[in-house]
């Protein structure tokens, strides 16, 4: 029997985009931008290169730039031809100022500056600096990571936009109050986190999430807006599957329903056995289609407890929905209830 090879290039669009997307984009970028025709189409895609990280990481979490021949060719070859994708940039602080001059970004509006010292910051925040107008007048969103976390007396809060300040390597188990700004990372400490933003969280963004955060344990969601790509069946980032292997506590409670289907999605989320879920009794009902509905059946099935908050009778499908649920605590204004199986 002949072996038949499948090379790359034989794989349809649509897959290939589904690989990316499981890459390192900045890795991508430098490989594959004009290997041919067909691979720079691609890699075009806005959500390829909407967010770039321009920066090394260690395998001790420490941040360094990108070598000068990497950055030469991104800031020469690759930057021309994808600046207007760009929506995030983060890069370590000494490379900021050749990157950004090195094309315009008209779509530019978050931007996450590691391993700032005080005389960078004096440069790049001076008045006479080339780049302050797009400090002063493009960026809504800043996260400054200061190489010396014992000397921040110089940054300054700004009242007009978002900033998040933090030094790293991140030791410290708790992450909390994450939003949409979160430019990634690998943070190996964090187990226990919490998301909290005023605009929708997409899909995109809990695979980020889960990348940055392999080994979370707890995880607790307050965000009442609804997905704008939730109903997108065109949207490719739906495709892949978002994976918590070590979570073993999540909080629902002050969600939209959005994020409900999200978790407990077989298609969206892949879950491991033994969670404890809190969640809104209504929210849960309603996500499971009354306890019927097959794509939150297999999710499910790996909860070992639950806490609802609301009032919830309990009927024959509720238990072959949650056949592994050995405890169920209620919440409400009136009183708690502890039910044991």
């Amino acid at each position: 029997m002949e072996h038949s090879y499948i090379q790359i290039t034989d794989l349809p669009d649509e897959l290939l985009i589904m690989i990316f997307k499981k890459l390192d984009n900045i890795q991508l970028l430098y490989s594959l931008i004009d290997v041919n025709i067909r691979f720079n189409k691609i890699l075009h895609v806005s959500n390829l290169t909407n967010r770039l990280t321009l920066l090394k990481w260690s395998v001790d979490n420490l941040i360094s730039p990108l070598s000068d021949t990497v950055l030469d060719r991104f800031c020469k070859k690759i930057i021309p031809k994808i600046h207007h994708n760009v929506e995030w940039l983060g890069t370590e602080s000494s490379s900021v100022e050749r990157i950004l001059l090195a094309a315009k970004y008209p779509n530019l509006n978050g931007l996450a500056l590691f391993n700032m010292t005080e005389d960078i910051a004096q440069h790049l925040f001076n008045e006479e600096n080339r780049l302050i107008d797009i400090f002063k007048n493009q960026i809504t969103k800043l996260v400054i990571n200061i190489s010396d976390p014992k000397n921040k007396y110089w940054i300054e809060e700004d009242k007009t936009g978002q900033c998040h300040i933090y030094s790293f390597p991140y030791t410290m188990k708790y992450y909390h109050n994450i939003t949409n700004n979160f430019p990634g990372g690998l943070f190996k400490c964090v187990t226990d986190l919490s998301l909290f933003d005023e605009l929708p969280f997409e899909h995109e963004f809990f695979l980020r999430i889960s990348q940055s955060f392999p080994f979370m344990k707890k995880l607790a969601i307050s965000n009442i807006k609804a997905q704008k790509k939730q109903s997108n069946n065109n949207n490719k980032d739906s495709s892949i599957i978002v994976e918590y292997h070590h979570l073993t506590d999540l909080n629902l409670v002050d969600v939209n329903i959005d994020y409900v289907v999200q978790f407990l999605g077989q298609t969206k989320t892949f879950l491991a056995n033994n969670l404890y879920l809190t969640i809104n009794s209504y929210l849960l009902r309603k996500a499971t289609h009354c306890f019927t509905r097959d794509n939150t059946l297999s999710n499910c099935a790996k909860l070992n407890r639950l806490h609802l908050f609301g009032r919830l009778k309990i009927r024959q499908n509720f238990n072959t929905y949650f056949p592994n649920v050995k405890k169920i605590e209620f919440s409400s204004c009136y009183q708690d209830n502890v039910y044991i199986f």
